[in-house]
């Protein structure tokens, strides 16, 4: 289930509180990216991809589950992990920086990598490279994540309120007849 910190994001003058970044465990990771424990745990082992760790406990903020997710993407698709590590230092760059109320694309053929925020630039570059490029859309990574935290916070309010997520309200004492 995924955990809550306190966001990095300072202050604003009207607004005291700001809203908290997720933080995901491993398994909720591996779950998103669709690869293994295993797989999660050796790109930490390798550097690909290192969470914070508490204890034994690997947990990863928002960027890295959507970096995790761009690398699981990528390899996917085909490309090799020697050449995902060379668009690493430029990936972290970009999804740190990124402002994720905008859309922003990927756009790879495996041997080089562009960003682009516009629709249109996303379309003018698929066409115009010679072999086949692979689009990745950040936007997409990122409404998955925030949809699979939604479900998971339902289902621990469902548990702990004593209804099977599976069954909904159907079988609760509150509500048979």
């Amino acid at each position: 289930m995924p955990q809550y910190t306190k966001s990095k994001k300072t202050a604003s003058p009207q607004n005291e509180f700001e809203p908290v970044s997720p933080s995901f465990g491993s398994l909720d990771v591996a779950k998103l990216a669709g690869i293994s424990l295993r797989q999660l745990q050796w790109w930490d082992e390798e550097s690909v991809v290192s969470p914070l760790q508490s204890e034994h406990r690997r947990i990863y903020r928002f960027d890295e589950t959507v970096l995790t997710m761009l690398v699981a993407g990528l390899r996917s698709r085909g490309i090799s992990l020697q050449r995902v590590r060379w668009f690493l230092p430029h990936l972290r760059k970009r999804v740190g920086d990124w402002d994720t109320t905008g859309d922003l694309y990927l756009i790879t053929d495996g041997r080089s990598a562009v960003f682009e925020s516009e629709d249109e630039s996303v379309i003018l570059q698929a066409s115009a490279a010679p072999g086949g490029v692979f689009v990745l859309s950040l936007g997409d990574i990122t409404g998955l994540i925030r949809e699979y935290t939604i479900q998971t916070e339902r289902h621990s309010v469902l548990r702990r309120t004593g209804v099977s997520p599976q069954r909904g309200l159907r079988n609760h004492p509150a509500v048979r007849s």
